[in-house]
């Protein structure tokens, strides 16, 4: 039997103030074009199962176009998949505190095939439950955000199946704050593969215990996401998964860190022009390091250096580190170097807001507040 797994896919995410054509937020629109590439690799691999292991949507009231093509893809991936199961539990980022709230995922259908489900989808929103299905001899135990705590022993019913866990959760082994799950509860040794979510970086816990990752750079900091990203298929015949790799449809490019001592802001700028070879027709998210500047220099690297670097990506993100003081105290390496009004558009950008509030006027309301503040009506 072919498992496939994945997670993560925080449908409904938005971020930056670029929008497409539509103008609809472009991250939005990257990360449903990222889970379509998705979809159509595991239609392609023929798993038996498909398991979601949590944040489906990114929240709990994901935006109407985010749900409408979530809702449109998935009717078409179960017909080509001739309703074959696809199993999805609920995550932190798409459970509502309150459970008389109802959750977003029971659209797509619930723990039991209903009139009102798309063909083989079955949706675990809250409290552990099993599922049990005799024409595919397989069984799981479903662990949706909060739903950690069973009454019962965490393992399979009827070991003749192959028998599968599906938790949403971090993992203590981790060392994350807020664990929820151990490895060690698991009785991992009864199950043929446990499958977790909300870990974005793919991982092997241990044994038959995994992380598949996110499926997109949707995290506070994905800079640090290494991995490749995609899903995992494990194969009931096998002792492991396979990795299958699915690029997002948007570069993550890291640049190599200036090293800016002895450096003016001119000659600063002249390097980050350098440094930015990648293709500008694509848009990619970029990470600039510039650290040993001197806080002269820092404020003279030229504004339209900046401006033509931001117009080449979707988002660059530029930190300039000032040097580390006398001593050699690693702490003060982490100030991160930009003026007021760099701070806030960062902030502005990447914070969700309510419905029908536009974000280029939300950014300028702020700079324009902190203009007025500083006694400085103009332009900065």
């Amino acid at each position: 039997m072919k498992i496939a797994h994945f997670s993560d896919t925080h449908l409904g995410y938005s971020r930056y103030a670029r929008t497409d054509a539509r103008g609809l937020n472009q991250r939005m629109v990257d990360v449903v074009e990222t889970f379509q590439k998705v979809l159509d690799d595991i239609v392609a691999s023929e798993a038996d199962i498909v398991i979601h292991a949590g944040d489906f949507f990114d929240s709990i009231r994901p935006p109407n176009i985010a749900i409408i093509a979530a809702y449109k893809r998935l009717v078409k991936f179960q017909r080509q998949r001739e309703g074959k199961p696809l199993i999805i539990i609920a995550g932190n980022h798409d459970s509502p505190k309150s459970v008389g709230i109802g959750n977003i995922l029971t659209i797509f259908g619930e723990h039991e095939q209903s009139d009102y489900s798309i063909p083989g989808v079955y949706v675990v929103e809250s409290n552990a439950r099993r599922l049990t299905l005799p024409d595919f001899g397989f069984e799981a135990l479903t662990l949706p955000w909060g739903g950690e705590t069973v009454p019962f022993e965490i393992e399979p019913e009827n070991r003749k199946n192959v028998c599968v866990l599906i938790a949403h959760g971090i993992e203590q082994s981790l060392g994350i704050a807020g664990a929820t799950l151990s490895y060690s509860r698991m009785n991992r040794e009864r199950w043929n593969y446990i499958a977790l979510g909300d870990f974005h970086i793919r991982r092997n816990v241990v044994d038959n215990v995994w992380y598949c990752g996110s499926t997109e750079y949707t995290s506070t900091n994905f800079w640090d996401e290494v991995e490749s990203k995609g899903w995992l298929l494990f194969d009931s015949a096998a002792a492991e998964p396979i990795i299958r790799q699915v690029e997002p449809v948007r570069s993550v490019f890291t640049m190599d860190a200036v090293d800016a001592a002895g450096l003016s802001g001119s000659e600063i700028g002249d390097q980050l022009i350098r440094n930015a070879h990648w293709d500008a027709s694509t848009l990619p998210m970029v990470k600039q390091v510039v650290f040993n500047c001197d806080v002269i220099a820092r404020s003279e690297i030229p504004a339209e250096v900046r401006n033509e670097l931001n117009s080449r990506a979707l988002i660059y993100d530029l930190k300039v580190f000032l040097p580390p003081k006398a001593g050699g105290r690693d702490e003060t390496t982490s100030e991160r170097g930009a003026t007021l009004h760099e701070d806030w558009t960062a902030f502005a950008e990447e914070r969700q807001l309510a419905l029908g509030v536009d974000r280029k006027e939300f950014v300028e309301t702020g700079h324009r507040t902190m203009r007025e503040a500083a006694g400085d009506p103009q332009e900065d």
